[in-house]
């Protein structure tokens, strides 16, 4: 009869230096990220983690890397995310409202907030910065993807260019960081998500 094993203890030697790692960074930050306590987290050795990653930078734009690839929810894909033969202009327009929640208590906000902290330690590390471009690019295509097959269902009007649409919306809900800090003092999140729907409505054809 064999022992149940966690899912840290299944995972390979680089996947565990990893989470080990980006849970340092989430709870303590990058100084308190030293390769000697990544390995006594992981149970690895200093040596088993400079087989996978060929210096502390390395180690440390890796587990930046996986912690912003975490962040990416379904609240960035509002199009993929309800997306299919039965969908309607409705379900577009709540989608969107959805992932447009200013609310302070919301997940997607403390997303924004981790993202926008990751990015900001791109800035002098090119690697991390490509790794950043590159899941934002696959989200991109994701949602190109699907704004497509909207137009093809009659759900988004065939003359728009569905990248610049796609392009629009990410940098809307990318960009929502912005308003997170002081959106109590110019407007309400309700009110936001509105205006917001309201402008996509514009692309979205009322069914004849």
């Amino acid at each position: 009869m064999s022992l149940a094993t966690t899912p840290l203890e299944e995972a390979s030697n680089e996947e565990r230096v990893l989470a080990a790692a980006s849970g340092l960074l989430s709870s303590h930050g990058e100084a308190a990220l030293r390769v000697t306590t990544v390995a006594q987290i992981a149970g690895v050795s200093v040596g088993t983690i400079y087989t996978h990653f060929d210096s502390r930078d390395g180690l440390v734009e890796a587990a930046f890397a996986e912690q912003y690839r975490c962040q990416l929810g379904t609240h960035l894909k509002p199009f993929d995310r309800v997306i299919g033969p039965n969908c309607t202009r409705e379900d577009l327009l709540m989608s969107l409202r959805q992932s447009a929640d200013l609310d302070s208590a919301s997940e997607q906000v403390a997303a924004r907030r981790i993202r926008c902290e990751i990015m900001g330690a791109s800035h002098y590390r090119p690697k991390l910065a490509e790794a950043i471009s590159r899941e934002n690019y696959d989200i991109a295509q994701i949602e190109l993807a699907a704004a497509r097959q909207a137009q093809e269902l009659g759900l988004i009007d065939q003359s728009l260019d569905a990248e610049a649409l796609v392009a629009l919306v990410q940098i809307v809900l990318f960009g929502l960081v912005l308003c997170d800090s002081d959106i109590d003092e110019y407007m309400q999140p309700s009110n936001f998500a509105d205006s917001i729907v309201r402008l996509a409505e514009a692309f979205f054809p009322i069914p004849s």
